[in-house]
């Protein structure tokens, strides 16, 4: 989305993941690379690594003088997210206790106190949320 918005032709890697992306970035194999800010932060404080923008609709409170795509003049915006899954016909009453608890152990103070430090917004939604999210989502990047 960047490399068409910003009339880039960029050469896409496929990465493992950010174990293999990373390290690849730190060494100069690769220019630049798109990850998460968690995944980021030792990197970014070692000096090994700057963020050039973010994708949020506003700047990460864990560096706010960064600023996002949309501030940079790209109009790109979205965010990683994390979620808990149940294999398909699990029963309702099963998911919706799942989810409960879910939501109940992320919402609290200190488990939030230990995961915004990372780059996270916690939010603890239920799986009508998710669902709406997912489907706007592969609207949006899926083409």
């Amino acid at each position: 989305m960047f490399a068409r918005t910003a009339g880039l032709e960029l050469t896409y890697i496929p990465y493992k993941g950010t174990a293999q992306a990373l390290p690849a970035l730190m060494s100069g194999e690769i220019p630049a690379a798109v990850l998460t800010l968690n995944d980021l932060g030792t990197a970014v404080q070692s000096g090994k690594a700057r963020i050039l923008a973010t994708t949020g609709a506003k700047r990460s409170p864990q560096y706010p003088d960064v600023p996002t795509f949309k501030e940079s003049g790209y109009d790109i915006e979205g965010l990683a997210w994390y979620a808990l899954y149940a294999p398909a016909g699990t029963p309702k009453e099963i998911v919706d206790a799942l989810s409960r608890a879910a939501i109940e152990a992320i919402r609290q103070p200190d488990v939030k106190q230990r995961l915004e430090p990372l780059g996270l917004d916690v939010t603890g939604l239920g799986p009508a949320e998710l669902a709406a999210i997912q489907r706007a989502d592969y609207d949006k990047w899926g083409p």
